[in-house]
């Protein structure tokens, strides 16, 4: 349990001079430290295999895969660089003082340079619309890079149809795993997308 308050303005802040801290490391100086470094269209590909993969092992309700597929094609949905990504960014993974400030980053598993959106999609799904505008704001204010459809209107698109994948990641660890109760919940969240 967190004791962050994602809606808190200070907190807003703070993640988004982190982010644009972060998202400002150079591409090459990453290069040598092992982490993956993927290019906006090896992303894409990368989505789009962990989606066959899924859709080959569980029963996917076709217009969720439907809509996955359409966000993959949808190039407006991405920019066309990559960034430094911690890609699980949100309270849990977040040390705070007493202010709401940022004092540290727990959790580097799943860093990798790629699709900026996945350090911002956490914070649209959780912190209220003004909260989010603000580290959008922020960001931007302190150099991180956008792209239209990131800004207008607000980041609702890019954010919330990444956000809208967990089901997949899910899917995959359960796969990895082999853990036959983590690939009945997988399913069972599929189960719950199936209209009707």
């Amino acid at each position: 349990m967190w004791r962050i308050d994602p809606g808190s303005l200070r907190y807003a802040e703070e993640l988004g001079r982190l982010l644009a801290e972060l998202h400002a490391v150079p591409a090459d100086e990453v290069a040598g430290t092992g982490l993956p470094v993927c290019s906006p269209e090896q992303v894409r590909q990368r989505w789009r295999r962990d989606l066959d993969t899924v859709c080959a092992e569980l029963t996917v309700p076709e217009p969720a895969r439907r809509r996955w597929l359409d966000w993959l094609a949808d190039d407006g949905c991405r920019p066309r660089w990559s960034v430094l990504t911690h890609g699980e960014l949100y309270p849990a993974h977040v040390l705070v003082d007493p202010d709401d400030r940022i004092t540290g980053v727990l959790d580097w598993t799943t860093a990798e340079v790629g699709d900026p959106a996945r350090d911002l999609a956490m914070q649209h799904a959780l912190a209220p619309p003004a909260a989010f505008d603000r580290t959008l704001e922020v960001y931007r204010a302190a150099g991180g890079r956008v792209w239209p459809r990131l800004v207008e209107p607000r980041l609702v698109e890019p954010c919330a149809r990444l956000w809208s994948t967990a089901p997949i990641g899910y899917a995959l660890f359960a796969l990895q795993t082999g853990d036959a109760a983590h690939r009945s919940a997988a399913q069972a969240g599929f189960d719950d997308l199936a209209p009707g």
